[in-house]
């Protein structure tokens, strides 16, 4: 052990995590009714796969190979990439201003976009409020590098996060000598499903405004919904966010497009900030997750 960091170390002497242990069970032993009748189905991690005959005919159309691909580019993301998925994102999510290129960046990853954020928004130790039950990897991701801890919201009688309830949690925390440093919402929720409304997400955002809180907001779920017309994306009305220099937006492809993990290139979270000062900050991190990697 002399050879680890104490991050390390104190890192390794945590439990791992019930998803990840199960996940690495399963495939180490998946079920198959001829070879492994005895093993293990998956029905723990969420993962598309219904759209094989329509998505790798698609990737193999474009498999070609430019000279680009394989010298240095921007760490947040090739430039024409950039702005096909603020396209994209803003076609799908009938976003009320445009969504330019220098506004996105992409990354590696679902947990990686967590981390940058959770590094650039808070210090060690701080706390960040959170609906609950949550998705437990949430904490892994914004607690693995910047040391982020979250504070657990309790969902009102009809799953909704109550800005009442958040009013608490964050006057509490402060009773208890406790910064907390920003907000997570995931909508629509993971794991009950539910959708958050505009009215609610807006009543979130001003609360956090007025008490200088980051608002991260994963629509990882939007377009797989059985009725998409239920669901209103913040970014259809961002002219109303209150704050937008601290309002902070994700969106990746796996759950939809079915690439959970092609390579960076399939496998992205896209981050709308217009807070300049932000974006250089998690350029600078984008490089280090990617050199240790």
């Amino acid at each position: 052990m002399d050879a680890l960091s104490e991050r390390a170390q104190a890192t390794n002497s945590q439990e791992p995590s019930l998803l990840y242990t199960g996940f690495v069970k399963c495939k180490n032993g998946p079920y198959n009714s001829t070879t492994n009748p005895d093993g293990i189905i998956n029905l723990g991690t969420s993962e598309n796969l219904l759209c094989n005959d329509l998505i790798i005919p698609k990737l193999e159309e474009t498999g070609k190979i430019t000279p680009q691909q394989l010298q240095y580019f921007p760490v947040n993301g090739i430039k024409e990439f950039r702005q096909e998925v603020g396209r994209f994102v803003a076609d799908k999510t009938k976003a009320d201003v445009e969504i330019y290129f220098e506004e996105v960046s992409v990354m590696n990853g679902c947990s990686a976009a967590f981390c940058f954020l959770a590094f650039t928004i808070g210090n060690s130790g701080d706390r960040y409020l959170i609906p609950t039950p949550y998705y437990g990897m949430t904490e892994k991701y914004m607690g693995g590098y910047s040391g982020l801890v979250p504070i657990g919201v309790e969902l009102d009688c009809k799953n909704m996060p109550s800005v009442e309830l958040f009013k608490e949690s964050y006057e509490q925390a402060l009773s208890q000598g406790e910064t907390v440093c920003g907000i997570v919402l995931i909508n629509p929720h993971n794991p009950t499903g539910v959708i958050y409304p505009k009215d609610t997400v807006l009543e979130v955002l001003e609360f956090a405004k007025q008490r200088k809180l980051h608002v991260i907001i994963d629509e990882i779920y939007f377009l797989s919904m059985f009725d998409e017309d239920n669901f209103e994306s913040c970014l259809s009305y961002s002219k109303m966010w209150p704050d937008p220099q601290r309002t902070h937006y994700m969106w990746a492809f796996p759950k939809t497009l079915q690439c959970q993990d092609q390579d960076a290139r399939w496998y992205i979270h896209r981050i709308k900030t217009s807070t300049r000062h932000l974006e250089g900050r998690l350029v600078s991190t984008i490089l280090y997750r990617a050199l240790s990697k």
